[in-house]
């Protein structure tokens, strides 16, 4: 399939603003994408080359890009970094340098799709001495027989500034439409693999029965379920039918934590990789968790003095850091409180209700300075939940989450199933001034 099949789809994406219309584009261009490449096309369509949980990245700035945009075309780069002045986006600049490019290979050949990825994987797995020497020639080699328009694409691709106005929304109904899906299907296989390409395939290959048997996969993380917020405690106390478990909300970094033997994989909020910058929660995993295989979540916490809480940033410079990790282990040490279970040695818990959920992640941890409980106060009485919650504010916490007992795991919704409770902030007005 030509990579300018796919330019197309992007400038017919760009030239509307209704959803409707970018959700056809989008299912016209998966009903007539090989099926081969199924599980590669929805991220280039979201202008990515890897899911956000993959830890794989391009690497390449606008200087790296406007060097092999100049080697492809012979146009100086002082002459592309002008241009982006007048354009406001690189990607145009490159087309326009495409289009004055003093010569064209020889061995010229029309770009395809496939040898597009494929160059995207060999600059994000180019390591160590040369590395961007290797990434500027993998570049300019595309540039070379790269169509003006095509060159636009690359670049915003590499930069990850598509512009096209599709997000996960558009691409899950595209997706539904293509293949003749039941859209709550697509949505529950992404909610459990936060994989598109994977829900694609299976999707024209198996259809609605296939989808409804996508289960939870170790290295691909559950979009997290997410809490609403409550007034106070004997709001959520009612909301939660009489009885709920109050949990301390920590102020720190939610992680999903997978373990499958010695292999542990941690992810964000935001689903990013976060494992290399957490050493010392990986080999706490591999100790304190007794499934070989789990999946369990909690809160990311940085401890200071006393044992006390550190605020949220220092987690945030963790997460950040990717050299002298040793350092920042001693200069910011985190604990990690669990506060569920999702999966345990081939078994889903999702579905399970919440007190068991509880019960088993309890088995399931061996606590230890490193790796704890979230504490937590199963009551149905008001007063003992304000004594809580106060206790939690007094220690430096956020606050606390209310949650049902009876209640499932819903990936990826915010319902009243969970509740936080945290102090009111004064109401502001404010006027964005900088972006």
């Amino acid at each position: 399939m030509r990579y300018s099949e796919l330019a197309n789809l992007y400038r017919s994406l760009e030239k509307t603003t209704l959803k409707t219309l970018k959700t056809k584009f989008v299912a016209d261009f998966l009903k007539k994408t090989p099926d081969e490449l199924l599980e590669i096309i929805p991220y280039l369509i979201l202008g990515k080359v890897f899911p956000d949980w993959d830890e794989r990245e391009l690497g390449v700035g606008e200087k790296l890009l406007v060097k092999a945009v100049a080697m492809a075309t012979g146009v100086p780069e002082k002459e592309i970094e002008n241009s982006v002045k007048d354009t406001g986006d690189l990607g145009e600049s490159v087309a326009l340098a495409l289009k004055r490019r003093r010569q064209k290979s020889f061995f010229s050949q029309p770009l395809t799709i496939k040898r597009v990825y494929n160059t995207f994987v060999k600059i994000a797995e180019a390591q160590g001495e040369g590395s961007q020497d290797r990434k500027m020639k993998y570049l300019a080699n595309l540039f070379m027989d790269a169509e003006p328009e095509e060159g636009k694409y690359i670049a915003r691709t590499v930069l990850g500034t598509m512009r096209t106005g599709v997000a996960e929304g558009i691409l899950r109904d595209a997706i539904a439409g293509a293949f003749n899906a039941r859209p709550e299907l697509v949505e529950r296989a992404y909610m459990l693999t936060s994989d598109f390409g994977q829900v694609a395939r299976v999707a024209k290959l198996e259809g609605n029965e296939g989808l409804a048997r996508v289960q939870i996969q170790i290295g691909k993380p559950i979009r997290p379920m997410l809490a609403q917020n409550a007034a106070g405690v004997k709001d959520a106390l009612m909301e939660m039918g009489g009885e709920a478990a109050f949990e301390i909300k920590y102020d720190g970094a939610r992680v999903q934590v997978h373990r499958d033997g010695d292999r542990v994989i941690i992810y964000s909020r935001r689903l990013e990789n976060v494992t290399r910058s957490i050493p010392e929660i990986i080999e706490a995993a591999k100790s304190q968790l007794k499934h070989e295989r789990i999946i369990v979540e909690g809160e990311l916490v940085a401890v200071g003095e006393g044992g006390r809480p550190r605020p949220f940033q220092y987690v945030l410079r963790r997460f950040r850091r990717k050299y002298n990790i040793e350092e920042m282990i001693e200069r910011i040490p985190v604990e990690l409180n669990l506060f569920d279970i999702l999966y345990a040695d081939g078994e889903a818990l999702i579905d399970t209700p919440f007190r068991e959920r509880r019960r088993r992640l309890k088995e399931a941890v061996e606590e230890n300075e490193r790796i704890k409980l979230a504490v937590q106060l199963v009551t149905k009485s008001a007063e003992e939940a304000e004594k809580f919650y106060k206790e939690a504010l007094e220690l430096g916490h956020e606050g606390l989450m209310a949650k049902r007992l009876d209640a499932v795991y819903e990936p990826g919704n915010r319902g009243k199933k969970w509740l936080k409770i945290k102090p009111t902030m004064e109401d502001l007005d404010l006027v964005i001034i900088g972006a």
